[in-house]
C-alpha cells in the first residue's frame, strides 16, 4: 500500500497543532487513529513528516548472469539448490543467498532436487 501524500501528512500536523485531538483529525481525514499518532510522533522527533526512503538491495540476476546459470544447472544437473548456490558463489563476483538461487531457478523452470546423488 502506498503512504498517504506529503500535503495530507502535513494538514494531519496543522491540525493537530491547530489544537485539534487526533481522535478528531483520524474521523475528519478518515484515516487511521494510528497513522495520526505516528505522523505527530515523527513531526515531534523529525520536525516533517516527509515519507521514508525505503533502501532495499536488489539480489536479482540479470539476462547475462541468467545464460551462466542456465549454463551451470547444465553442466551440474544433480546438483542441489545449496550446491548451485556454492557453486555461483564460488565462480562469480556476484554472491547469492539461498533462497535467491532457489527464486532464480525457479523462474528459469528448474524444478528443486531435495537430496544429493546416490553414487
Amino acid at each position: 500500500m502506498a503512504g498517504y501524500s506529503q500535503d495530507l501528512r502535513e494538514r494531519i500536523v496543522g491540525s493537530w497543532q491547530s489544537g485539534h485531538k487526533p481522535a478528531w483529525i483520524a474521523t475528519e481525514y478518515n484515516i487511521g487513529f494510528s497513522t495520526v499518532k505516528r505522523y505527530i510522533t515523527r513531526y515531534k522527533r523529525l520536525g516533517h513528516v516527509r515519507a521514508t526512503e525505503q533502501k532495499h538491495i536488489s539480489k536479482q540476476f540479470n539476462a547475462e548472469q541468467l545464460k551462466l546459470l542456465v549454463t551451470q544447472v547444465s553442466e551440474h544437473d544433480d546438483a542441489t539448490v545449496d550446491e548451485h548456490t556454492r557453486l555461483w558463489n564460488h565462480s562469480q563476483a556476484f554472491t547469492v543467498s539461498r533462497s535467491t538461487m532457489g527464486r532464480a531457478l525457479q523462474a528459469l523452470g528448474w524444478t528443486r532436487k531435495k537430496r544429493p546423488s546416490e553414487r
